[in-house]
């Protein structure tokens, strides 16, 4: 039997579903066809608050009335269905690279999926190290030992220095963004760039990274046995990489 909470996600899910299939042919009268137009568009301001909450940096590039656009797109290709407005928007990246937008403007979607990165970073649950599996690296079969990560660390290759836009954008309210910086930044950057997103002290945090870093940190993700990792990785200072993921937060495990 489902719980009562599953029956609300499901019965939430298909009301919205409901409101927002419903268009201009249906046979209902102009007084309920009017109150529903209403509604969906109450949910529709709804909708794209919660996604200038989760893409900020997204919202003071395009501004409002574009986000409002891309948040009545979205909902036609992913609806709520856990209930909660906060689970909600994880397609727009997506969304946005096959926009019209995308071919004069391509970092975009990159900014948004960066964002998303530091949203989900920022929400998920605190993970603490396991601090007895460190013994594990004084084994002597190496090979069937692995790095386990926090689940909130996530890597990113561009084209575009998302980091560095995504930065230049962090000012106070009422601030304005460096025009000519911004500028600086997307003109002649066709090299790849590589980002990190992690938790740390209850914070989302970001950084860069050098190819050799982003892809030991690939490799890791990917479950590759600490022998493996040491043999493919001959520039990376193992004991110092080590320090590091622990201060950083970045380890929860090796075993």
């Amino acid at each position: 039997m489902l719980s009562d909470s599953t029956l609300l996600v499901r019965r939430q899910a298909a009301l919205m579903t409901l409101i927002f299939s419903k268009d201009e042919s249906d046979t209902a009268t102009d007084r309920i066809s009017q109150g529903l137009k209403i509604y969906q568009n109450n949910l529709l301001m709804t909708a794209a608050r919660a996604i200038s909450l989760k893409y900020p940096v997204l919202e003071k590039m395009v501004g409002n009335e574009t986000i409002i656009a891309f948040t009545d797109q979205l909902l036609k290709k992913e609806l709520p269905n856990t209930g909660d407005w906060a689970d909600w928007g994880v397609m727009l990246p997506a969304l946005i690279s096959e926009s019209p937008l995308a071919d004069d403007h391509a970092y975009l979607s990159e900014v948004a999926r960066l964002e998303w990165f530091v949203y989900q970073a920022a929400r998920e649950k605190v993970t603490h190290i396991e601090v007895e599996t460190l013994s594990s690296l004084t084994e002597s079969d190496l090979d069937a030992v692995s790095l386990h990560l926090s689940p909130t660390l996530q890597v990113m290759e561009s084209h575009f220095p998302v980091y560095e836009l995504w930065n230049l954008h962090q000012v106070p309210e009422g601030g304005e963004v460096d025009e000519g910086e911004l500028y600086r930044l997307l003109v002649g950057n066709s090299a790849p760039h590589y980002s990190m997103v992690f938790q740390q002290d209850y914070h989302a945090r970001l950084k860069t990274l050098t190819v050799q870093e982003y892809a030991w940190f690939k490799d890791v993700l990917a479950g590759m046995s600490v022998e493996r990792l040491l043999g493919k990785h001959q520039e990376i200072d193992f004991v110092s990489w080590i320090e590091q993921a622990i201060s950083q937060q970045w380890l929860v495990a090796i075993k």
